[in-house]
Order: C-alpha cells, then sequence, then structure tokens
C-alpha cells in the first residue's frame, strides 16, 4: 500500500512538472509553440514520459496493460499537454499584453499549468465525488463543441474565398513586414473569425513581440504617423504609420508601440527599412502587427506576399511564414 501511495504521488509530481513545463512553454518559445516541430517535440517528450511510467509500475508488479493501449494513451496524453500549451501562449499574451518580462510570462505560466495538471490529474485518476465528476463531464462536452465549432468556421468560414481578386505573388511588390529570416504565426488573414471580414476583409495580422522591429512592406514616402496612444481597448486610440507607394495606395501599419516611430511624415523609406516598433495599442487583443493596403477612397485592396511561397503568397490564419525582407 505504501508503494502505490508513493507512486500516486509521484503520478501528481509528473502530472503537475508536465504542465508546469507546458505553460511556461510560450514565455520561450513564442509563438514558435504553434509549430509542428514544437508540437512533435513537446508530444514525444510528454508520451515518452508516461510511457516510462508506466513501464515502472508495470516492473513494479502492476498488472500489464496492452502495448498498443499504452501508447495511444501515452500519445494522447502528450497531445494534451501540446494543447496546452497553445492555451497559455493565447492566455498569457491576452492577459499580460506582452508588456511584462519572459521571466514573470514563464513564470505566471508555470503557476498557472501547475495548478492545471493537479486538477486535470484529480479528475482524470483520483474519481471524485459524484458532483465534481457532473462538473468535469460538463466541462469536457462544452470544451468539445466549442472546438467542433471554431472548427467548422475555421476550415469552411475563413481565408480568402476567390483567389482571382488577389494579384500573383510572383509578381507582387510587398514583403513580410518585419526582418528576412524571421518566422511568426499569422494570426488573423482574409476572412478570419474574430474579424478581417466585410469592409477589412484584406487585412492581416501576425504575431509580434512588443518592441520589435516592423519594416516596410514596400518602398514609398511616410504619408502620416501617430504613435502617442498607450493602452488596449475596444475604445483606445491606435498607434499606426501609413506609407505612400506611389501609385495612389497607402501601406497601414496598426498597433505601433508608443512614441517608437523612426520615420517622419515626409520621408522616403526603402523596402526593408525599420520604421517602427510593434506594439499591442488600440483595438488590439495581443502583441500583434496588422497590416493592410487602401486604395485613394480608403478602401481596402487585396495584397499578396512575394516571400510568401505557398498558400498563393496569402498569409493564412494560424500558419507561420518566413520573411524574405531586405533593405535592396
Amino acid at each position: 500500500m505504501e508503494q502505490i501511495a508513493s507512486f500516486n504521488v509521484i503520478q501528481v509530481w509528473i502530472w503537475i512538472g508536465l504542465f508546469a513545463i507546458a505553460g511556461s512553454a510560450p514565455a520561450w518559445y513564442g509563438d514558435a509553440v504553434w509549430s509542428p516541430q514544437t508540437g512533435g517535440i513537446i508530444v514525444v517528450s510528454s508520451a515518452c514520459v508516461a510511457i516510462a511510467y508506466r513501464f515502472v509500475r508495470r516492473m513494479r508488479g502492476e498488472t500489464a496493460e496492452n502495448v498498443v493501449l499504452v501508447l495511444l494513451r501515452a500519445a494522447f496524453f502528450g497531445l494534451l499537454v501540446w494543447c496546452f500549451s497553445l492555451c497559455a501562449w493565447l492566455a498569457l499574451e491576452i492577459s499580460l499584453g506582452g508588456r511584462l518580462s519572459l521571466l514573470v510570462e514563464a513564470s505566471v505560466g508555470s503557476i498557472a499549468g501547475g495548478l492545471a495538471g493537479q486538477a486535470a490529474y484529480w479528475f482524470g485518476h483520483r474519481r471524485p465525488q459524484l458532483w465534481a465528476e457532473c462538473c468535469c463531464k460538463i466541462a469536457l462536452g462544452v470544451s468539445a463543441m466549442a472546438m467542433l465549432l471554431f472548427a467548422t468556421m475555421f476550415f469552411l468560414f475563413t481565408g480568402p474565398h476567390d483567389l482571382d481578386r488577389y494579384p500573383l505573388a510572383t509578381s507582387s511588390p510587398y514583403r513580410l513586414p518585419w526582418p528576412g529570416g524571421v518566422t511568426r504565426l499569422c494570426i488573423q488573414g482574409s476572412r478570419a473569425i474574430v474579424s478581417h471580414r466585410d469592409w477589412e476583409e484584406f487585412a492581416y495580422d501576425f504575431a509580434r513581440q512588443v518592441g520589435s522591429d516592423v519594416c516596410a512592406a514596400r518602398g514609398g514616402t511616410v504619408a502620416y504617423v501617430d504613435v502617442t496612444h498607450d493602452g488596449n481597448g475596444r475604445n483606445t486610440e491606435n498607434d499606426l504609420i501609413t506609407v505612400d507607394q506611389g501609385d495612389g495606395r497607402l501601406g497601414c501599419y496598426l498597433h505601433l508601440r508608443q512614441g517608437e516611430s523612426y520615420v517622419q511624415p515626409g520621408q522616403r523609406v526603402h523596402q526593408g527599412d525599420v520604421i517602427a516598433a510593434s506594439g499591442n495599442i488600440g483595438l488590439s487583443m495581443l502583441p500583434h502587427l496588422h497590416f493592410n493596403v487602401i486604395d485613394e477612397v480608403h478602401r481596402l485592396v487585396p495584397v499578396t506576399f512575394a516571400d510568401v511561397d505557398s498558400d498563393s503568397g496569402i498569409p493564412r490564419m494560424f500558419k507561420r511564414y518566413t520573411s524574405g525582407n531586405s533593405v535592396p
């Protein structure tokens, strides 16, 4: 009985430890937690821990389980840990706003992950009272329905619905608006879930850390600069820069950091020039850079990016892209 009790304690700490690591991972990896490579590392590592624990328990004389069942459980556990990392990234970005240090963000994520791991173990292994089981099942049911709704909206109602309206990427004068060689997540593209529909359909949001460089997606003359505002929320003023591209269209860069414009109106900029620091200002849920192009009557126009090799040059929601932008 003492051995069983000690193994239960070890199992609790395995859950707490892995979820704590998963909660802190977004602070160190940033939006790279969304990449398949990072996800594979998290899933495989967590699954190996689960398999090793099952193996030790079997060596201690506990009832052996089917190998396939053990592998499936371990893979599911690893996937669960990765999903928690994705949720932690979104929650930390929204709650902390990118304004605190990585150490603080990692600490908050670790604490939240540890509590989540302990709760997950309790509901999954300790056979709680009936009311707790009911609450858990209701929460799981609601979560499953929300995920199904989200998946349906994502696959059926997001992304460009008429590619003929977009210019060919091979002849596009635009490149992704951050330094070359850096890979970032597209939070929202054309026809996204939260916004970028109707009049603002042809806009893009890219996850960018507060204070990171914003580069000119296309050369031109700086037409307007306003980086005097701070804070974010529904009624908060935005910080933005617009660049006259010489063909009657303006490139617009929004949610910039307060006081960190590196250009002035009338200044000539080249593609790849650093023009500002990214932020989380205005109608913004989390740190990111919003980019769009408008015509003479301020209508958004469809654009593609020459350095987006896939997806017809049109960044898609929840995919990561590497910038090929640089100063000529």
